[in-house]
């Protein structure tokens, strides 16, 4: 998965519009980063990514690109 298409998934999962999430992009200034969007997120990582992510990571994870970095 290219970089383009992580961001509108991340997008999709915090109900932002497209173009809007950027790989800077603060967590904790999305209204809908909680817990189920870090649900949300590990599902994606195993689905998209075959990785198990543990979950004490995303929730420590502080920008989109710290998510990013996890799935690689």
């Amino acid at each position: 998965m290219d970089e383009k298409k992580f961001l509108e998934k991340i997008s999709d999962i915090v109900e932002e519009e497209e173009g809007t999430i950027t790989f800077a992009t603060e967590l904790d200034a999305l209204e809908a980063w909680d817990s189920l969007a870090r649900i949300t997120f590990l599902v994606f990582a195993a689905d998209e990514f075959k990785k198990r992510v543990d979950g004490n990571l995303v929730k420590e994870a502080k920008t989109v690109s710290d998510l990013y970095q996890l799935v690689l």
